[in-house]
């Protein structure tokens, strides 16, 4: 087993695995492209941000039926 190679020093283990030469993800900080993020978190914030007025309920009535369905999860969870 591989295990007996590693060293447990009873602090337990952090793993960061991500791609190398990944690009910089944007942050946007308007809520309506905060939704269309890939980042969850940022989803929800935009989403809930969204949920403060009714302009944005009504932006997020309309993202309701978005193809993506991060974008559609993030709107029903206002």
């Amino acid at each position: 087993m591989g295990a007996a190679n590693y060293n447990l020093h009873g602090k337990g283990a952090i793993w960061h695995i991500r791609w190398k030469d990944a690009p910089k993800v944007e942050r946007p900080e308007d809520p309506k492209k905060a939704i269309f993020s890939m980042h969850r978190p940022l989803r929800e914030v935009g989403a809930r941000k969204l949920a403060g007025d009714v302009n944005g309920r009504e932006f997020l009535g309309k993202c309701v039926n978005d193809a993506d369905s991060r974008v559609r999860a993030a709107a029903f969870q206002r």
